[in-house]
């Protein structure tokens, strides 16, 4: 007697909805992005929707206005630290500037000034075909975020000797 009953299993695969079946399709990087990526990943698109907004409304993209917005579209806290590994990720991405910044407590305290380097006027007419730049920046910071871990993943697994074809 076989353990495996392929008539049961074939009809208990049918019972479930089609993206539970097929939901490792969807998936399509080859590599995944640790955790802490993936958070970064976030804080970049949720920087680049508030960027949009501030821009497109014709007001000043200041980080310590800006947290609070960026904080509720990806559901995180947002610091400067994370700002600055954007930076480093995507450098070209935004020009910062540090800006003299009062709080409610009427002190000023130094503030950053986030000026993307493409417009963001145009996503408004963007439509299926012509990816706005947003999207295209988003793929850009993915990317760079994916060499990153793979770059990672090649330097250790030389070190280890899994990498070497010599026999």
């Amino acid at each position: 007697m076989c353990c495996f009953d392929y008539e049961h299993t074939c009809a208990f695969e049918q019972k479930l909805p089609a993206y539970e079946r097929y939901r490792h399709l969807l998936d399509k990087r080859e590599l995944p992005l640790p955790k802490d990526y993936e958070l970064l990943e976030d804080v970049f698109g949720a920087l680049e929707t508030s960027c949009s907004f501030k821009i497109n409304s014709q007001q000043p993209c200041v980080f310590d206005h800006m947290r609070k917005t960026v904080e509720n579209i990806c559901h995180r806290t947002v610091n400067r630290a994370q700002l600055g590994q954007i930076k480093t990720m995507y450098p070209e991405a935004y020009e910062l500037e540090a800006v003299p910044f009062s709080q409610r407590d009427s002190k000023l305290h130094s503030s950053i000034l986030i000026k993307p380097t493409c417009d963001f006027r145009t996503t408004m007419g963007a439509n299926k075909d012509n990816h706005s730049p947003i999207v295209a920046r988003k793929l850009e910071f993915h990317s760079r975020l994916l060499g990153r871990v793979i770059d990672h993943h090649t330097v250790t697994f030389s070190r280890s000797g899994l990498g070497s074809n010599t026999q």
